[in-house]
């Protein structure tokens, strides 16, 4: 079978044109024979094909939402022994007659299109603002995800980050920054180089070529293990060098992940914490007017948890806003590279709703590092001489986050007083 060449590459809307088509006419050929009400079941045992044969089949001539129909397509012989099971079941024959000419029409848009039955749903999920949208897109998120272990030879649970943002005691006007990690059941798929699990926070003064880099924010009483922000109280127990070691690259303060111990019988947890004293001013200033900051979840994941902590005292211009960027910085990317990253309109096809819990508690399969994040936020909090419950939470939680990619939360600087 020769592909057709470029020139004569079929659009989308022409695929779905001829999709259309083809749940109309198998609509009309069955509406005698089987009613939606009727179901999959009443479906499969009417045309004489197997139950996954027949929901897909009745998923096709009735359901309302283009990608539910689309992902349900079987494949060439389902068609046929679909086609079959109409003229056996008594459809009319011209009518089966219409639903094979939109069947070949439908699959020779596909071939001219380069376009397979799956790629073709997930096309429409990415452009369908409704749940089964939402869904497919989830489910192409969570295969990514599963995949990207494999390739990258690492996992996590979740990635759950916060940024506590609060006066600054040692510069009026100012705001302090925290930055707070939990590296939540971190484990290899498969044995590999060492891999940069943590990344110390940055920032990128607007206008400056120059870097800041985080300090190291102290939270345990003694800390002998050389590893700067890694908060060993609240990491697994007992963790050695053939686990976690410092990057080897020159000048880097990244921590890299080796491989899980042999007589450790559970994935990692890693928590870590850094500061920013005096970090920038909490109003707005000419060319400064927003605060942008991201959340690379870095290794792939199922969960990655954003929360932004803002002390009630610290004014704010606007409400928060979140979105998921295709593009992740790093403390080498350049001042254009952070620009770009945080103002461009590069949103990968992700729910990133900021929600306004009560508490720091994390549900479902999270639930378990509740205590370490909780007691991680409260010696922070403490740390600069406040109280965890002096902060408003705003938090965006992405179910498998795509790799490489950056949660990022932004809002306008409050007016300058």
């Amino acid at each position: 079978m020769q592909l057709a060449d470029h020139h004569s590459k079929t659009s989308l809307a022409e695929v779905l044109e001829a999709a259309d088509a083809l749940r109309a006419a198998m609509r009309s050929a069955i509406a005698p024979l089987v009613r939606s009400d009727d179901g999959a079941r009443a479906c499969a045992r009417t045309l004489g094909l197997d139950k996954s044969l027949g929901w897909k089949i009745h998923q096709i001539a009735f359901c309302t939402e283009s990608v539910d129909a689309l992902s349900a397509m079987p494949g060439s012989r389902g068609w046929e022994i679909a086609l079959q099971g109409l003229a056996t079941a008594g459809a009319d024959a011209e009518a089966v007659a219409r639903v094979r000419t939109a069947h070949l029409s439908f699959e020779r848009a596909l071939l001219d299109g380069r376009i397979d039955r799956k790629t073709l749903a997930g096309m429409v999920a990415a452009l369908a603002d409704n749940d089964s949208g939402r869904r497919q897109i989830l489910r192409m998120r969570k295969s990514a995800t599963e995949s990207s272990a494999l390739l990258y030879g690492a996992h996590m649970v979740a990635r759950i980050g916060a940024y506590l943002v609060m006066p600054s005691r040692s510069k009026p006007g100012f705001v302090d920054l925290a930055a707070l990690t939990i590296l939540e059941g971190i484990e290899r798929r498969r044995p590999g180089n060492p891999w940069p699990i943590y990344t110390p926070m940055f920032r990128h003064p607007t206008g400056s070529l120059a870097m800041q880099l985080a300090t190291e924010l102290a939270l345990d009483a003694d800390d002998k293990g050389g590893f700067g922000s890694l908060v060993r109280s609240l990491s697994s127990p007992d963790l050695g060098r053939d686990e976690i070691a410092p990057s080897a690259i020159p000048g880097s303060r990244a921590i890299t992940f080796l491989s899980r111990s042999v007589n450790r019988g559970s994935p990692l947890r890693l928590a870590f914490a850094e500061s920013m004293p005096a970090a920038g001013s909490a109003y707005a200033t000419p060319g400064d007017e927003e605060l942008y900051m991201g959340l690379p979840p870095g290794t792939p994941c199922d969960m990655a948890v954003f929360d932004v902590l803002i002390h009630r005292d610290v004014p704010r211009g606007s409400d928060l806003d979140s979105r998921y960027s295709l593009r992740q910085i790093s403390s080498n990317s350049s001042p254009d590279e952070v620009s770009a990253a945080m103002h461009e309109h590069s949103e990968l096809p992700v729910d990133a709703e900021i929600t306004r819990p009560d508490s720091l508690r994390l549900a479902g399969m999270l639930s378990s590092a509740n205590s370490a994040y909780e007691a991680l936020v409260g010696r922070a909090t403490q740390a600069f001489g406040y109280r965890a419950s002096d902060f408003e939470i705003f938090r965006t939680a992405v179910e498998y986050p795509p790799v490489p990619g950056m949660l990022i939360a932004s809002w306008r600087l409050a007016p300058a007083r």
